[in-house]
């Protein structure tokens, strides 16, 4: 059962540019680690110099990864992955990360109004990034 469905605005953080700069340089081996999603409590607005999330709960979701059409055909990443939460939560912030583990890249990061969530209930979150000349 769905119990709520909303959109966030995430903002791509510098360590995120520079990564994906890295990948048409060549310099990132591994571009398809940007999968794992992130979730915390943290308030503070994203900024672009954020490397990490204010205050990350919970294990990282694999991101099951796929290209979809936006506005032109393969225009946008996806990331879709699912967290149980092993304690009650107030989630604010949500992340895109290259690693499972805390630390790694962080590509971006998003800030939003509280969703409580209690113990085992799940959270599926797509993460999209959309691709456009404007």
């Amino acid at each position: 059962m769905v119990k709520d469905v909303w959109e966030v605005e995430n903002l791509v953080v510098n360590a995120g540019l520079a990564f994906t700069a890295g990948i048409f340089s060549g310099d990132e081996g591994t571009p398809t680690d940007m999968k794992y999603i992130a979730v915390g409590e943290g308030v503070a607005a994203a900024d672009p110099t954020d490397t990490t999330l204010g205050s990350e709960v919970e294990t990282r979701a694999a991101g099951a990864q796929s290209r979809i059409t936006t506005t032109v055909a393969n225009d946008t990443y996806q990331s879709l992955g699912t967290i149980t939460f092993t304690g009650a939560r107030a989630i604010t912030e949500y992340g895109l990360f290259d690693q499972l583990a805390l630390g790694g890249t962080m590509l971006c990061r998003a800030v939003a109004a509280v969703k409580n969530m209690a113990t085992d209930e799940t959270l599926t979150i797509t993460y999209k990034i959309i691709f456009t000349d404007a």
